[in-house]
């Protein structure tokens, strides 16, 4: 899979922006953004995640991608995300990140050998 492809793919699901506003700390390190996790949400209930493994991947990666761009937004007193202006590279990190084998095993590893990610 292409990185331009997935990119393409799944960034049409998403909203072009996400009202952050409603976004506050939680725990010493945390941050929540209900409106945020909400899209996500229903992006993720429509997915087949026993068949579209791509489309798994790609919305948790977006998601956690737009996730710290957000935190930064709200620290500097931003109330907007704008997801086309979320960095490839942010997106392409993440999802090189959620392909690597981890703690429950190595689910992806069909997935991480056909990945072609950004140059």
């Amino acid at each position: 899979m292409e990185f331009m492809e997935l990119y393409n793919r799944i960034i049409g699901l998403w909203p072009e922006e996400i009202d952050i506003s409603d976004g506050y700390p939680t725990g010493e390190n945390g941050f929540m953004f209900p409106m945020l996790s909400k899209i996500h949400d229903q992006i993720e209930n429509n997915i087949n995640h026993e068949k579209d493994h791509w489309a798994n991947i790609g919305v948790w990666s977006f998601f956690q991608a737009f996730h710290n761009c957000a935190r930064k937004l709200k620290e500097a007193g931003e109330t907007t995300l704008k997801t086309r202006n979320v960095s490839k590279r942010a997106i392409h990190k993440r999802i090189k990140s959620n392909l690597e084998p981890g703690k429950w095993g190595d689910d992806w590893a069909e997935e991480r050998r056909n990945y072609k990610g950004l140059a």
